[in-house]
């Protein structure tokens, strides 16, 4: 994490033009592109790591390392607040996994959503094209969390289907404060300082290509591991027939318990890929991570194995994917195969 940081830092002085660079080859126009990618990469890693960890109680072993690793990483580097994150993430996606009308990374009502990822939801013309403007949406992950925190979080006290507990003045007061700071630091401080050689015409197009890089690195790398061809999805299931709503949500139960439906609703990737692991927080072995999340994402990989065993034990699905691309794959196929209408069933009789 501290050559992140270092990369971070350099893509971030590049990409506004940093005087020293003036009139130089890193100077132009493609050189700060680049460094904006870069930038973007380097901006979602810590969240991967050190915030994910953080939250989950996993980094460090006191509760001064959790608030300073995550708040850094989260409120002060990104811009986001650790608050809704862990009402969202923590107390609702960790334990109501792929739970429709539960999870709040899931649609939140049956008909409406720009999103069909549950049979339980109504069937509209524009899901068959789902597979091919989701995804481009998915770059507006970063900036929704930002949004999310003020607007849901903190002014609707709500998380989609999770409600908030009352927030104190001292929660608002660090929520606007590290807001300001992130914007001083992010927006202000390159535009106004006379160390960067940068104005508003060249400053934002690259502020918004670091923006969406940072959110298609985090998006993708969260769809693949829940929203796919290889998840269960319960409570989401076995409607009356498809395009409508189908039985009363949250009427029928789940069969199964927590820990074979946190398995049965995960699907990892690349097992024993150093490099894999690493971009992606570990959350290629997603399953190991829901079971146990307190435990850090570098032991992982030693996990995992013993998981398996115990789920062939017991006849549970552990679904492993090769690679990424394969499990990206599986997420386009799940939006189409959803974004499908299916045919009526003829029943004969005699």
């Amino acid at each position: 994490m501290f050559l992140v940081a270092v990369v971070a830092f350099g893509s971030f002085m590049v990409c506004n033009g940093w005087v020293g660079l003036k009139g130089g080859v890193l100077a132009s126009w493609w050189a700060r592109l680049v460094a904006a990618v870069v930038f973007g990469v380097c901006q979602a890693l810590p969240l991967l790591h050190v915030m994910h960890d953080s939250s989950h109680l996993a980094f460090g072993n006191t509760e001064r390392w959790w608030q300073v690793g995550g708040r850094l990483a989260m409120d002060f580097f990104a811009g986001a607040n650790m608050t809704s994150w862990h009402n969202q993430h923590v107390i609702g996606h960790h334990i109501y996994t792929n739970v429709f009308l539960a999870d709040p990374d899931l649609p939140d009502k049956s008909a409406g959503d720009p999103r069909r990822l549950v049979r339980k939801q109504a069937w509209e013309g524009m899901y068959r094209w789902q597979h091919l403007y989701l995804p481009p949406l998915y770059g507006i992950l970063g900036i929704k969390f930002r949004v999310q925190d003020v607007m849901e979080t903190y002014g609707n006290g709500a998380n989609g289907p999770v409600r908030v507990n009352p927030l104190s003045v001292w929660q608002w007061g660090e929520m606007v404060f590290t807001k300001f700071f992130w914007f001083g630091w992010r927006v202000l401080f390159p535009l106004m300082s006379e160390k960067f050689d940068t104005s508003m015409a060249a400053f934002w197009p690259l502020f918004f290509v670091s923006e969406f890089i940072t959110g298609y690195f985090l998006a993708f790398n969260f769809q693949v591991s829940h929203v796919s061809t290889e998840c269960d999805y319960p409570l989401g299931e076995a409607p009356r027939e498809e395009g409508t709503v189908g039985v009363a949500e949250g009427k029928e139960g789940i069969k199964d318990e927590w820990a074979v439906s946190q398995v049965k609703s995960s699907v990892d990737y690349a097992h024993n890929n150093a490099l894999t692991t690493f971009l992606c927080g570990a959350l290629n072995y997603q399953v190991t991570h829901h079971l146990f999340p307190t435990v850090s994402q570098y032991h992982y990989p030693k996990i995992a194995p013993i998981i398996q065993e115990v789920c062939k034990e017991f006849d549970v699905d552990y679904k492993v994917l090769p690679d990424f691309v394969t499990a990206f794959h599986a997420h386009i196929a799940h939006l189409k195969a959803l974004g499908e209408r299916g045919e009526a069933a003829e029943v004969h009789m005699g």
